[in-house]
């Protein structure tokens, strides 16, 4: 049990009871693990501001993975992505981030066809949604429930930004 001593303009209330710290990040070896348990060797990051600071520094696309942690669904497919070798090999080309809070990504952006979880949204290294990455066409376009489709979605998300660099350096 952890007491804590508030002050209120003088006079002092002692508050018993326990504190609890809902983080969701864990320290390890010096670093913020913000992998949420979908799989801590993937170089996550832990905010979309950081996310795409960090896609234009490097030029990378990024894949944003919602989910929730009340999710069926999401607690399907998490041990099928966090096995995945390809995943986790393909995931040094992106940059990477995922929410199981509902207080994040709330932007209109995020739920191009609904607010439905898991969805795994590709996005340009300039923040722009890859509307076409998708894995059906019905109206869940971006649930993935297997980590195949995964790695076809990020394979194409890949071919199309360096596809671009080369353009782009053709152009030069």
């Amino acid at each position: 049990m952890t007491h804590c001593l508030v002050h209120f303009g003088g006079s002092s209330i002692l508050i018993a009871g326990l504190v609890w710290t809902l983080v969701s990040v864990a320290i390890q070896g010096g670093q913020v693990d913000h992998s949420n348990g979908w799989n801590s060797n993937i170089n996550w990051v832990g905010t979309w501001d950081e996310a795409l600071i960090q896609a234009q520094q490097e030029n990378k696309p990024i894949v944003a993975v919602i989910h929730r942690t009340w999710c069926g669904a999401c607690k399907a497919l998490k041990p099928h992505f966090v096995a995945s070798p390809e995943i986790e090999g393909l995931s040094q080309n992106f940059v990477m981030i995922n929410s199981h809070d509902e207080a994040d990504f709330t932007d209109d952006k995020f739920s191009p066809d609904g607010g439905y979880i898991p969805r795994i949204l590709f996005f340009d290294a300039q923040g722009q949604l890859m509307a076409d990455i998708v894995q059906r066409t019905d109206k869940y376009m971006y649930f993935h429930s297997q980590p195949d489709t995964i790695v076809q979605a990020m394979k194409t998300a890949l071919s199309r930004v360096q596809a671009q660099e080369s353009s782009t350096k053709t152009e030069l």
